[in-house]
């Protein structure tokens, strides 16, 4: 009981952190409109020949996804997968009890993984809209497919493996002349061929791009890690500051080399701490953050530079606007160009460091009693 009593702070601690962290990525109703739109195309249909996957509906610039939807052989081959896992489960005379055993749990987790996997979608969607409003922590699994999904290929891999066994034994019996492990020679280079034929963007290259602008395989410019490497030498008490702003709408983050991410690179490139208007901010701080963005696209300067010990601003001259046409990039970067109270340390490719040019920096840990 003592030690019950001393960990419940902690727990209403976490549990705290937990509403706060929800609430600024839109709360539990968020996360149902989000999985509602994601889990759009995801229909039983679907998953069941291995799709449904959102990227590849309603993207007109989509590389290969109409392919999939629209040419009947690919359209035959995705059926041929859910009919080999029927085969694989059908019983069988003298079937070792194990095996039977394992068949049914790969089958359990394939019925329980496609409601899951169809998220929002009808006509369960109910139900996994009420689990994201009403259990903590499940909102964690705001795009269901790609979540739930895994557990549906693992056991469409096993019985998929199944059904090809019962087709060579089949074979092999029909053909009696067939030994065996021919008949398994055939069915495996078959299938080969098919999976080839159908996972044909592997091949082709186009697998990673989702759109002419925009990759999931980018090449990083050189430049990239030359800037983290001099950020790397600033010292851990000051702070770096990310320009352009990001799209408040949006939050994307692209970049001319095919970058598309709601992740900032700066974030993920120096052990530093980095200030960006990123989707993780909590109310107040992107009060302050975008106050800063707004004082610096204005004069070209902000009185919360200094105090919120910033000592470097990298400007990425590779950044894009997105496709919202109230926001813009140009203004707060030619702002910095042209500011007198900036001057640039170091210009690595398209980024650009500056560093305040008389302003004293306050470490991290600091009181101010008053901010002018």
């Amino acid at each position: 009981i003592v030690n019950i009593y001393w960990i419940f702070p902690y727990i209403n601690s976490f549990a705290q952190n937990y509403t706060d962290r929800i609430a600024v990525s839109g709360g539990s109703s968020g996360a149902v409109d989000w999985s509602q739109e994601i889990s759009k195309h995801a229909s039983y249909s679907n998953l069941l020949r291995l799709q449904g996957l959102p990227d590849w509906y309603e993207n007109p610039d989509h590389p290969y996804s109409h392919q999939f939807i629209n040419n009947y052989l690919l359209i035959a081959i995705s059926v041929l997968f859910p009919l080999l896992a029927l085969i694989g489960l059908l019983p069988q005379k003298n079937e070792d009890k194990k095996r039977r055993v394992y068949k049914y749990c790969f089958l359990l987790v394939l019925i329980i993984s496609i409601p899951f996997a169809s998220g929002s979608h009808a006509p369960l969607g109910i139900v996994y809209n009420a689990l994201l409003e009403h259990l903590p922590g499940f909102s964690i699994f705001r795009t269901p497919v790609y979540k739930f999904g895994m557990a549906l290929w693992f056991a469409y891999a096993c019985l998929v493996a199944i059904g090809l066994q019962r087709l060579a034994i089949f074979i092999a019996r029909h053909y009696k002349n067939l030994p065996l492990f021919k008949a398994n020679l055939v069915v495996f280079v078959s299938f080969l061929i098919l999976l080839g034929i159908y996972n044909y963007p592997y091949f082709t290259g186009v697998f990673f791009n989702w759109s002419p602008r925009y990759s999931t395989m980018v090449t990083v410019p050189s430049y990239v890690f030359q800037a983290k490497d001099y950020l790397d030498e600033n010292d851990f008490s000051t702070r770096i500051l990310s320009i352009p702003k990001l799209d408040d709408n949006t939050g994307y983050v692209i970049h001319d080399w095919k970058y598309f991410s709601l992740s900032p690179i700066p974030e993920m490139l120096s052990r530093n701490p980095v200030i960006v208007n990123s989707v993780a901010l909590k109310p107040n701080e992107k009060i302050m953050v975008d106050s800063m963005y707004d004082q610096i696209g204005e004069t070209g300067w902000s009185p919360l530079i200094p105090f919120l010990g910033i000592e470097h601003i990298l400007l990425m001259n590779d950044m894009k606007s997105s496709q919202d046409l109230n926001h813009s990039i140009l203004p707060l970067k030619q702002a910095v160009h042209n500011s007198t109270d900036l001057t640039i340390t170091k210009s690595l490719g398209e980024w650009d460091i500056y560093s305040p040019r008389k302003s004293t920096v306050y470490p991290l840990f600091s009181a101010p009693r008053e901010l002018t």
